[in-house]
């Protein structure tokens, strides 16, 4: 068992430093990725740290894999977040979650590194129930963003990936919690952490095999069935431009991509296709937003409407609720005004 043990955390160690280097080189300026460079490489001090009798590390090494392995739990949140949600950005609430998350793990890592650990027992009940708060929160987010995310690559690669490190971190909870043995959890931890890994980098490096392997000539080439035809394409987009500017069914809070789909009789993976591709749109919240955002800053620049709350105002632009930041009253002269789905780049201001 402990040869297996060695095997399976050396292994998928390397192959997680692989993943990192391939998430900096290929998408190294995008928060996701940097993020998911430091998940991977954090994560190796976990698995180090759970090589048991004569595998164990060191002592100055097995103090620096504990150290090492403090920020994972804030990161796998942040990076959950960053993988499910456009926009995403390191701001000071980000900051301050991966901070307390971090100390919570410290605090929870003291006997590894030599420090008096009291309130031990409370420490690690906070923990577990911090990371059973964080796999929930990623998991909703998962469930309520699907219908709305329009890439449909990206929606089935991003769950997956979740899905299986969520389910990884689940099992070596459940272990941790019968009190096996570590060798066990170091197993299971690995042997998740090498199939995510490789899936990562096949799925990275993929390429045509026809690249490498052409096949021999045929003659002609077989007919390839034909795309949609751009009338089609034109049909839709007419009758989508239609339906949001002429009869503002954007309006609906109700509104769903599903719903839209049936109102235009349209397939709703066409439509799905007509907004990403055609259209540019990423997220079809955010494509109904620029609707609403746009009804709502005409009628806040209005002389005539100055007397209706800003609530009123975008309730009856189609948002269900305003963020909690907001007062559902008339602001000040020059102050910022914002709304769901408005950036801080671009708040509205009324003058």
């Amino acid at each position: 068992m402990l040869l297996l043990q060695a095997a399976l955390c050396f292994s998928s160690n390397g192959l997680a430093v692989l993943v990192a280097i391939l998430f900096l080189r290929d998408a190294g300026g995008q928060v996701a990725a940097r993020l998911g460079a430091a998940v991977f490489l954090c994560s190796i001090g976990y698995s180090l740290n759970l090589l048991p009798g004569p595998l164990r590390l060191p002592e100055p090494l097995y103090i620096a894999a504990a150290l090492m392995n403090v920020p994972t739990l804030g990161l796998n949140l942040l990076f959950g977040r960053a993988l499910l949600l456009d926009g995403f950005r390191m701001g000071a609430r980000e900051w301050f979650l991966l901070v307390v998350l971090s100390l919570l793990m410290l605090l929870v890592s003291r006997p590894l590194i030599g420090l008096p650990s009291p309130g031990q027992g409370l420490a690690t009940a906070a923990l577990g129930l911090a990371g059973l708060a964080v796999m929930a929160h990623l998991f909703w987010i998962a469930a309520t963003e699907y219908r709305t995310d329009l890439v449909d690559s990206r929606r089935r690669v991003r769950i997956d990936i979740l899905v299986f490190a969520l389910g990884n971190t689940a099992v070596v909870s459940i272990i941790e919690l019968r009190g096996m043995s570590i060798v066990a959890e170091g197993i299971a931890f690995d042997t998740g952490t090498l199939v995510l890994s490789s899936t990562i980098i096949l799925w990275i490096t993929r390429t045509d095999p026809m690249r490498l392997f052409p096949p021999p000539a045929k003659g002609s080439p077989a007919p390839t069935e034909p795309k949609e035809t751009a009338p089609r394409v034109a049909l839709g987009k007419h009758r989508l431009l239609q339906a949001m500017e002429h009869d503002e069914v954007w309006r609906d809070e109700t509104l769903t991509i599903t719903s839209l789909a049936g109102r235009l009789a349209m397939p709703e993976h066409q439509l799905r296709a007509l907004i990403n591709k055609e259209m540019g749109h990423r997220n079809f919240a955010a494509f109904l937003n620029g609707y609403r955002l746009g009804e709502a800053k005409r009628r806040l620049a209005n002389p005539e409407e100055a007397g209706i709350p800003i609530l009123t105002i975008a309730m009856e632009s189609g948002y269900r609720t305003l963020s909690t930041s907001t007062e559902p009253s008339r602001p000040r002269r020059g102050d910022s005004i914002g709304l769901p789905g408005e950036s801080d780049q671009g708040k509205y201001q009324r003058r």
